[in-house]
């Protein structure tokens, strides 16, 4: 190699490339550089880079003369800009400062995504780009197939907006597999890579028994960078839906308010609903939540599908933390289609403050808290102020765990009914618990670990039932892992567990290092004196509590088997619940059964055994199948069932979904729906990059 020569030709490749482009920002590298004196032109030729601020240009071959502002660019050229759009041409006239642009027999890509080919491409300095007689797609162009894009948009003109981010089609055709199937004089998008943007979201075409057959466009429109609007028109052959979404989302608070409106009016009433829910936090670790939705009660739950539940929970809460203390304030609104209007309970105010006291020696704890709860509607009004003070003593000798607690819960009510009829009544209820646990574990082998914790828990509490047998917000929770060393089983603050009982339980383990774990665990509840403080069909009544029994097997991520169980002194089963998990590389399968013998409210009494099954299978690389059912199977009749099938490529996104949901005991209207998407790909946030043929 002659290094003299190659010094020599890199010398003039930089000092031409000063003249050439002398006062702008720019550099030029070429293998050659010839200079013509007869007629004023300098040619540089082999593996041509023009470097700017913010943009690259590569070409074969650049010719430049002094009496023109453009510099002659011969393919194949490539050109790269800041916003990574990227220019393939065969031909191109282009300004010293890379500014303006003209280009002939031109592709563009923008950010790998949305793809462009156009007879004339004009780059101008404004941030204005316009490509002519252009055809645009994000799907994959193959140069060995002939056939057409799954879907493309041929235009007389597309604008590219830098500034504004936007695409502009003029007299634009959309085709579907080279078939033209929609005409528009006019339409404007967000270029590709912009995660927010106004404009027209996907449509959904639905049928439902409900609504009626019809066509759902949403509008999505950008108030500020902290806040946007979508507006929904759903037209439906039996009525018009108008809905919208509104969402502010700023340091510390966030809003979300949703309204459906029926523009029919009956009886100067308008249908609909609104739901506004949102959170914010103020200094001093205060934080702030509600949610409240206003409905047309005999109409909205049901017709307008805001919730599959027949009531709503309107709330409003402020709590606060500081260090060893915890402070809530609440106020609660039920809304039920079952309950007549006035019975509805409203709770104002609900107060509950918890103390953390001090810590001595990592062992003792002293925890004490205050409540206040005002409940009323129609009929009475019940104020309840409770406060509990508790110690908790931890301490371990010899390989056994002791856990030590004492508590005293003291409650005052006060009742007033609609003739103002004052009730009061004081109650105070001690409780001491003890807890020994002696946790054992064994190395079978280098791989394998297993684990043996046997726990028993003596509690008591004074034999005395409450004389108001007062109870607003106390229900069983029933026996099951979570509760089984519970100190009191019933929720709330009216009614605390009585007498002297025994919780124990066993549990083992079996761990290894390749993901495998499987285990069990038995317990049950002994109570030295039966005072019939729980239902008949609790598991919990009587001596001798339910047997509970669990089980599971898990390996890695792969597949995992579940099973909870109550049997009866009898050794029949009163509850059992069994889920079972299957996640492959392309299929996931998932399955709940569950028998309940005891199923009893106000509404309804009845015996329970209920299948769900769940089913996603990725079937090849754009095709996805899911597939769930909800049978009962005690009475032989399916609850809700629902089917699906989706597409997704790098360029189209479509979706069909069936479902069909059957009358059952809330009485909500039996529905079968139909719902069709689509989504073209390449507008805004939602890109996909090809990997099966190349972009350009």
């Amino acid at each position: 190699m002659n290094y003299k020569l190659v010094l020599f030709s890199l010398f003039l490749t930089f000092c031409y490339s000063k003249i050439l482009f002398a006062g702008n920002n720019f550099n030029l590298i070429a293998d050659r550089i010839i200079v013509s004196e007869e007629n004023s032109e300098v040619i540089a030729e082999g593996n041509v880079k023009i470097y700017s601020d913010n943009k690259i240009l590569n070409a074969k071959k650049i010719i430049f003369n002094n009496s023109s502002e453009l510099v002659k660019v011969f393919g194949p050229i490539e050109i790269i800009d800041e916003e990574n759009l990227k220019i393939i041409a065969d031909y191109s006239l282009v300004s010293k400062d890379l500014d303006r642009i003209i280009s002939e027999g031109v592709k563009a890509l923008f950010k790998n995504y949305f793809k462009i080919t156009t007879e004339k491409i004009q780059y101008n300095s404004n941030g204005i780009t316009e490509f002519q007689n252009s055809m645009g797609t994000s799907c994959k162009i193959c140069s060995t197939n002939s056939s057409p894009p799954l879907w493309n948009i041929k235009s007389a003109l597309i604008i590219h907006d830098k500034d504004n981010k936007t695409l502009t089609f003029e007299d634009a055709v959309l085709e579907i597999g080279g078939i033209p199937v929609f005409y528009t004089p006019y339409l404007r998008t967000p270029e590709p890579g912009v995660k927010r943007a106004s404009g027209f979201l996907t449509p959904k075409i639905i049928s439902s028994d409900i609504y009626g057959y019809g066509f759902k466009q949403p509008y999505f429109y950008i108030l500020n960078k902290n806040s946007d609007l979508t507006v929904s028109l759903f037209k439906t052959n039996q009525t018009v839906l108008l809905e919208s979404q509104y969402r502010a989302k700023m340091k510390g608070e966030s809003i979300i308010v949703e309204t459906t409106i029926e523009p029919k009016i009956n009886d100067n009433k308008v249908n609909g609903l609104i739901n506004v829910k949102g959170e914010k936090k103020y200094p001093n670790n205060f934080y702030l939540q509600y949610d409240f939705t206003i409905f047309d009660k005999n109409k909205s739950l049901l017709t307008y599908d805001h919730e599959i539940n027949d009531y709503v929970v309107n709330y409003l809460t402020i709590e606060n933390y500081e260090k060893n203390k915890k402070r809530i304030f609440e106020t609660f609104f039920y809304q039920s289609l079952r309950t007549p209007a006035g019975e509805e309970p409203i709770i104002f105010p609900f107060y509950e403050e918890k103390n953390i006291g001090k810590i001595i020696n990592d062992k003792t704890i002293f925890t004490n808290s205050f409540g206040i709860l005002n409940l009323f509607n129609k009929n009475k009004k019940y104020t309840r102020i409770n406060h509990s003070f508790s110690i908790k003593y931890n301490t371990h000798k010899k390989g056994l765990i002791f856990q030590n607690l004492g508590k005293i819960l003291s409650t005052v009510y006060n009742i007033r009914d609609n003739n103002n009829k004052k009730t009061n009544y004081l109650e105070i209820v001690p409780l001491i618990s003890t807890t020994i646990s002696y946790p054992l574990f064994k190395k079978i082998n280098k791989k394998n670990t297993e684990y043996l914790i046997p726990k028993l828990q003596l509690n008591y509490s004074p034999n005395k039932l409450s004389s108001s047998n007062i109870n607003q917000d106390s229900e069983e929770i029933g026996l099951d892992r979570t509760s089984l060393f519970a100190t009191n089983r019933y929720s709330g603050k009216d009614f605390q567990e009585k007498g002297l009982w025994l919780n124990s339980g066993i549990k083992y383990e079996n761990r290894s290092i390749n993901g495998r774990k499987f285990g069990s665990e038995i317990g049950q509840i002994f109570r030295f004196d039966n005072i019939n403080q729980f239902s008949s069909n609790s598991g919990l009544n009587g001596n001798n509590s339910d047997l509970l029994i669990s089980s599971f097997f898990d390996y890695k991520n792969f597949f995992s088997l579940k099973n909870i169980s109550l049997l009866t002194k009898n050794i029949n089963f009163r509850k059992s619940e069994t889920s079972m998990s299957f996640k492959g590389k392309k299929n996931e399968i998932e399955g709940i059964l569950i028998y309940d013998n005891n199923i009893i409210n106000q509404y309804e009494e009845k015996k329970l055994t209920e299948l769900y099954i769940s089913f996603i299978s990725q079937m090849d690389t754009n095709w996805t199948s899911i597939f769930d059912l909800r049978h009962d199977i005690s009475n032989n009749k399916a609850i809700s069932a629902s089917a699906g099938l989706t597409f997704e490529n790098e360029c189209f996104d479509f979706s069909v979904n069936l479902s069909k949901r059957f009358a059952n005991s809330i009485k909500l209207p039996e529905d079968t729906r139909l719902e069709l998407s689509f989504d073209l790909g390449g507008f805004g946030k939602r890109n996909r990059i090809s990997n099966s043929c190349s972009m350009m």
